[in-house]
């Protein structure tokens, strides 16, 4: 079995900080997929929140098959099909608020630290990509 890194200490308002910025992402991301017709921000918005996600899962010794894991898993190929299509049906609005919200409980139960190593990670993983 893989021992967990022990997060690194962060001060308590930092930790507030951080938790109030993702819950502001979530919250944002929910609006985009209920109301928004900006294809590339929900695009944009979602593949940070379910990237994320995933990692917090694994973090979490999560093995993919928990419930909203799946629901992450189906929103993220929803995201790809829509990545695909000029516009945002009802389905995909559906499909993607379901794994936001599911990404936004996992966030919630991860350790801060291990919710930050792993924007830090999506961050400098999509600026490689953009470079390439």
């Amino acid at each position: 079995m893989k021992k967990k890194r022990k997060p690194v200490g962060v001060h308590p308002f930092v930790k507030q900080a951080a938790r109030a910025k993702w819950n502001a992402e979530a919250v944002t991301a929910q609006i985009h997929a209920l109301t928004g017709a900006d294809r590339e921000r929900l695009l944009a918005h979602g593949s940070v929140l379910f990237s994320v996600a995933a990692a917090c899962a694994m973090y979490l010794g999560w093995t993919g098959d928990e419930p909203d894991m799946r629901i992450v898993r189906a929103s993220v190929n929803a995201l790809d099909d829509l990545a695909k299509r000029p516009t945002i049906t009802d389905m995909d609005r559906g499909a993607l608020m379901s794994g936001m919200q599911a990404s936004a409980r996992i966030i919630e139960v991860t350790p801060i630290e291990a919710v930050i190593e792993a924007a830090l990670m999506y961050d400098e993983h999509s600026r490689a990509w953009g470079k390439k």
